[in-house]
């Protein structure tokens, strides 16, 4: 994605104009708006020039490096009052939504994985974006011990979202023989997808990719003997999520690596808005909740950031494609859980 989706309302960028040009806060959101996003307008090309407004915005479009253009004319869902379950109709779900209804934006925004923003609220969304730094970054690194205590010191930096991955081979499987299964799932798992998923009214798409050694799998506790599958471990996730969203609000895929070469060495937590890897793993307790990850920092990028947008983010979800689905497809295909699902946003299981 070489800019992101900016779906605006005219007024909404004369509200970004309008601020302390001096600020900080108006350098990040000009870099946001001329580089790092592609503006599309709500309105058709003809309505947009007889807008009186429009001609204030292509003055400060003459100073930058803004691209833009209109809405298509299916796209007509963005005109107010729109519905308030939209995130379907758009084409990418990391775009943004300006829009000068205010009262749609309040009733649409629980019900939706995309920011957006109303009126007078569009820093906003810059500011998670840019995980509330004062100086454009788009990035923030978590000290492992000092801003990282806990899973709940993610809350703050966790973006909505609709589309999730989450790579950890060792979510489900303790770092020690003698850590007992379930209370390590509570300390870890549990605890940590309550947090990702706390404020996830929508519904979203599910990925989770997990490695279970194939020489070793008769001594996995997800291991069904008699069928030769994980089916247990896929059971045991739509079991919780079931508690935690309900049935009806999210869509998951399980895979399970068989072999290390199979599986991505990499932990992290990539959606539609942002990445967050943490190279020494995601499971940060033993089963009695004292703290013994050995890392020393987390990584957290927004989309907002060029490099993880244009490089990174998609190197990711190619390389999860191809190294782990595709080949797992043809050399341990009941490894994949959730075919039925048919595809993800980001990934494809058929």
């Amino acid at each position: 994605m070489n800019r992101i989706p900016l779906y605006t309302d005219v007024i909404n960028l004369l509200e970004i104009f309008s601020i302390d040009r001096s600020s900080n806060l108006f350098i990040g959101m000009k870099q946001f708006l001329s580089t790092e996003s592609e503006i599309i307008f709500c309105e058709e090309e003809n309505d947009a020039y007889e807008n009186p407004l429009f001609a204030e915005v292509a003055k400060e479009f003459a100073s930058g490096n803004f691209t833009y253009e209109f809405r298509a004319e299916d796209e007509d869902y963005l005109i107010p009052p729109f519905k308030t379950n939209i995130q379907e109709r758009f084409k990418s779900k990391s775009s943004v939504l300006f829009s000068n209804d205010n009262d749609r934006v309040r009733l649409a925004t629980p019900k939706n994985g995309i920011l957006m923003a109303g009126l007078g609220e569009e820093k906003y969304v810059y500011d998670k974006l840019n995980f509330n730094k004062k100086f454009f970054r788009a990035n923030r690194i978590l000290t492992i011990g000092q801003e990282f205590v806990d899973y709940g010191s993610f809350e703050e930096y966790i973006l909505p979202f609709s589309e999730i991955i989450i790579n950890e081979p060792y979510l489900f499987v303790p770092e020690r023989t003698e850590y007992k299964l379930t209370p390590y799932l509570e300390t870890n798992f549990k605890s940590l997808f309550r947090v990702l998923f706390k404020n996830t009214t929508n519904k979203v798409n599910i990925t989770i990719c997990s490695f279970v050694n194939e020489k070793y799998k008769n001594e996995s506790d997800w291991y069904d003997r008699a069928n030769n599958s994980f089916k247990p471990l896929y059971d045991y996730i739509k079991t919780f999520l079931n508690e935690l969203l309900g049935g009806a609000r999210y869509n998951l895929w399980l895979v399970v690596s068989p072999m290390a070469r199979q599986a991505r060495h990499d932990r992290y937590v990539l959606t539609n808005y942002q990445y967050l890897e943490s190279g020494a793993g995601l499971t940060y307790f033993d089963d009695s909740g004292t703290f013994i990850n050995r890392g020393e920092g987390i990584h957290l990028y927004s989309i907002m950031h060029d490099d993880a947008r244009k490089s990174l983010i998609p190197n990711v979800i190619k390389n999860i494609q191809a190294n782990v689905i595709d080949s797992i497809k043809v050399t341990n295909p009941e490894r994949i859980f959730g075919i039925e699902n048919g595809n993800t946003n980001f990934l494809n299981f058929s």
